[in-house]
């Protein structure tokens, strides 16, 4: 879920920050971070720093995944 959303953001062109992730109130704010940072460490999402201000933390799946999201995405469109 956490993925998906990610994705679904990057696709849009407007990357998501941790607090949007957290706004979206898929569960508890300490759960949401702690299976962030499982998928981080697994090295299915990336996080890198804002170019903007230094402060913020973009988070960005990765190659492999971005292509199975696409997939997943044109599935869920032909219905």
């Amino acid at each position: 879920m956490i993925a998906s959303h990610i994705g679904m953001c990057q696709e849009r062109g407007h990357p998501l920050m941790i607090k949007g992730l957290l706004l979206l109130k898929l569960g508890a704010p300490a759960t949401v971070r702690r299976r962030l940072q499982r998928m981080i460490g697994m090295g299915l999402i990336h996080k890198n720093r804002a170019d903007h201000d230094k402060r913020i933390f973009r988070l960005e799946i990765d190659s492999g995944l971005r292509l199975r999201h696409a997939k997943f995405l044109k599935l869920i469109s032909r219905l």
